[in-house]
């Protein structure tokens, strides 16, 4: 945030910072821990509460009894009438939708089949699909944000590529501004997820973050203080197109031995023996799991095979970026918890030696449907840091 240099200007930035705590404690925030936090007088908090309330964003309420002597003290919650976001994620199968407002918590998420195979049909039902959502909101809508399983352009929105759903060079964020007429942000879903850990989720506190999230593809991202790296196109974090894998295998990428088709929720079945397709993938992986903890010796087996690969990835990864944490999510989450002993010996014997006598924690993400919530964070971002912004009107 840059320098305020007019009292206008350092109100605004003020503003920002307690609407950015009111977010990030979830709407469990009293004014006298707002004033604490932004290393203000109680009179300067209150304005700010008072500035924030009359835009709709915040609402100061009573506290609850504590039984002790003294003024009561209220409590600070996001505004039951303010803004909300829609975000989307188009998997290869599904369109998820949910309705997110300022303290990040998903509401009414709903699962609709994705019918189409055809680019343009499923951007037209993604299309329909936010337009009814919005026709039943009760309050203004301040933009959408879309996670794409798939390569964007994090300027123009334009899906580059996602090969499990066979989109290529599709303008996604052309097509919904000008359909909705709002600000519009449309990105990786493993880059939005780590946007969200990062910031409100298992990797809050640290300066680095290493992110990894996957299904049938897998991608993530590095977080610097809250903000994904810079990169080119915004392309960064395509961990799982990394030649870790079987490089006899060619990708739906286009390139050969990627990671992600060596432990990804189809690589898992198979070390089960079990034949999926991408839309069977998720029950078949869940299948392995559940009698892998379960006790079940071929199950165990093909885990353990499989964790050694993530392991071995992740090492190299440590070499490559020296993370101060490491975050998993969906699947790669789930490999870990059911066996992290086999992850780790990997993990140990792909890492550098100095690497090994202080490995970064490796931690299980706690942001539910991260690429939702990292959809709505896109948008909230721009809110919070200009609480004084015209919304546009639905």
């Amino acid at each position: 945030m840059a320098t305020a240099s007019t009292s206008a200007e350092l109100r605004e930035q003020n503003r920002s910072r307690a609407l950015a705590l009111v977010h990030e404690s979830g709407g469990s925030l009293t004014r006298v821990e707002l004033a604490e936090l932004l290393d203000v007088t109680r009179t300067t908090a209150a304005a700010l509460v008072s500035d924030l309330s009359a835009l709709n964003l915040i609402l100061e309420h009573d506290a609850d009894p504590t039984g002790r002597r003294g003024r009561p003290t209220t409590n600070i919650s996001p505004h039951p009438e303010g803004p909300v976001v829609l975000a989307a994620e188009v998997a290869n199968d599904r369109i998820t939708v949910a309705e997110v407002a300022i303290g990040g918590q998903l509401k009414n998420r709903k699962d609709v089949k994705l019918e189409s195979g055809d680019p343009a049909e499923a951007v037209d039902q993604l299309d329909q699909v936010l337009h009814e959502r919005r026709a039943n909101l009760a309050s203004n809508c301040a933009g959408i944000g879309v996670a794409m399983h798939g390569l964007v352009d994090d300027d123009s929105g334009l899906v580059v590529q996602a090969p499990n759903l066979g989109w290529e060079n599709v303008p996604l964020g052309r097509r919904l501004r000008q359909s909705h007429r709002l600000p519009v942000k449309v990105d990786n879903d493993a880059t939005l997820g780590a946007l969200v850990e990062a910031k409100r989720g298992a990797g809050r506190l640290a300066r680095t973050m290493l992110y990894l999230r996957s299904t049938v593809g897998i991608g993530g991202g590095l977080v610097f203080d809250g903000t994904p790296a810079p990169s080119r196109r915004g392309w960064h974090g395509e961990f799982g197109h990394l030649p870790f894998g079987d490089t006899r295998h060619r990708c739906r990428c286009g390139a050969h031995g990627c990671w992600e088709n060596a432990i990804n929720q189809l690589a898992l079945a198979a070390a089960a023996g079990i034949e999926a397709d991408p839309v069977e993938a998720n029950a078949a992986a869940d299948d392995v799991l559940n009698r892998a903890k379960a006790g079940d010796a071929e199950a165990n087996n093909a885990v353990a095979r499989i964790c050694g690969i993530l392991g071995r990835g992740l090492g190299s990864l440590i070499n490559a970026l020296d993370p101060e944490v490491i975050v998993l999510s969906g699947h790669v989450q789930r490999l870990y918890e059911t066996d992290p002993a086999t992850t780790v010996d990997a993990l140990m014997s792909a890492s550098m030696r100095a690497h090994r006598q202080s490995l970064p924690p490796v931690r299980s993400g706690v942001v539910e449907h991260p690429a939702l919530a990292g959809a709505a964070e896109a948008i909230l971002t721009d809110l919070i840091d200009s609480p004084t912004r015209l919304l546009a009107p639905n």
